[in-house]
């Protein structure tokens, strides 16, 4: 992830677009329509709250926060991921 974002001369922006970042992260099927229909689906707004277990690098629960201002925890249970 460092190097991509190096690549994209973004390593020292004070800002990543979480959808930008999602490209690099992701670690699932669909990209991020499937995270929009999900959004949709669930109807989820500035008050709901989900929790993305499983979560890899955080990407989709970035995405999910970014896409409707939902609050999302995401956890990850891998060490192998957590130290990267």
């Amino acid at each position: 992830i460092k190097n991509e974002l190096e690549s994209r001369d973004m390593l020292n922006s004070e800002f990543i677009d979480p959808i930008v970042l999602s490209e690099i992260d992701s670690m699932h099927y669909m990209g991020n329509s499937a995270i929009e229909d999900a959004v949709k689906t669930m109807r989820l707004d500035s008050s709901s709250r989900v929790l993305d277990i499983g979560s890899g690098f955080g990407g989709p629960a970035r995405v999910l926060s970014a896409s409707s201002n939902c609050t999302t925890t995401a956890l990850e249970l891998q060490p192998d991921i957590h130290q990267m």
